[in-house]
């Protein structure tokens, strides 16, 4: 072999080296891409999240709606149109109506205060549904964080299995935690 030769395959063996290198750079921008977009969408549906949080906080702690609450619904709603699906926007609407059917019987029975009511059993009967609805928002509220933090991850799925343990390191933290059987269960790790 000549020094030509030699020099060919050095300049062979730099250029695979550079390409190897360049798909390895470009395979990391992708993924750095998709990770800040995923961040930046957990963001976005985070500041939806804590609005509605919010809300049902109030609504459960104090039986009020408070002040333009169902006006920030309205909006959330509009936003959960864009950033989850539309079953999330259809729960929004859902809290709505029972936001809307709260602040309703509060003036009611606000307005009772002042003005005679028909019955004492009709401001009875808004009192009690005033209660179910405020159990209702407490419900509500496991419902939500169920139905939201099903769309707030930031790793996809298929990444999150891949984190499960394997056969070594299943046996291995059993082995750790009960130290009278280490050595049958160090014979079948060795095995694996």
């Amino acid at each position: 072999m000549t020094i030509n030769d030699w020099s060919s395959i050095v300049a062979l063996g730099i250029s695979l080296a550079a390409i190897i290198i360049a798909g390895l750079s470009w395979r990391t921008t992708v993924e750095n891409a998709d990770a800040k977009l995923r961040l930046d969408l957990f963001e976005k549906r985070f500041e939806q999240y804590d609005v509605i949080s919010e809300i049902l906080t109030y609504i459960y702690r104090t039986a009020r709606v408070e002040p333009g609450a169902i006006a920030r619904l309205h909006r959330t709603r509009e936003y959960c149109r864009f950033l989850f699906d539309e079953s999330i926007s259809e729960y929004v609407f859902h809290l709505i109506g029972l936001a809307s059917r709260l602040e309703n019987i509060s003036e009611d029975l606000a307005q009772g205060r002042t003005a005679v009511f028909p019955s004492d059993e009709e401001r009875l009967r808004l009192i009690r549904e005033r209660g179910e609805l405020v159990k209702t928002f407490y419900k509500e509220r496991d419902v939500f964080v169920k139905k939201f933090t099903e769309h707030m991850r930031i790793m996809p799925v298929k990444r999150w299995k891949s984190l499960k343990p394997n056969k070594h390191q299943a046996l291995t933290s059993l082995r750790s935690k009960d130290r009278g059987h280490h050595t049958e269960l160090q014979g079948d790790v060795t095995q694996l």
